[in-house]
């Protein structure tokens, strides 16, 4: 069960923005230097095109925020298990 204790804590949110800008970045930058050959305009118009653009944003976006809060959430639930701990 997701603790609203974890998502409420300070920082949060931005780390799990910060875990999907980095992945979006480097997955997309691996994908055009594998596929495309760093070829950034064949990249754009085969990605990119009308009627791809929105599967892009969505796997892109969708895709990489679950995975950034995944991270973070389990990130902040072992620190606070761990100061927890310390405490007692």
């Amino acid at each position: 069960m997701i603790s609203t204790k974890i998502i409420k804590a300070k920082g949060f949110w931005k780390s799990v923005f910060i875990y999907s800008l980095i992945f979006i970045v480097v997955t997309n930058a691996i994908r055009i230097a594998i596929r495309y050959k760093f070829d950034w305009s064949e990249f754009v118009s085969a990605e990119l095109s009308e009627d791809k653009i929105f599967m892009f944003f969505v796997s892109n976006i969708l895709l990489w925020f679950v995975l950034g809060f995944v991270l973070t959430y389990f990130n902040y639930k072992k620190t606070m298990e761990n100061k927890d701990r310390s405490e007692k």
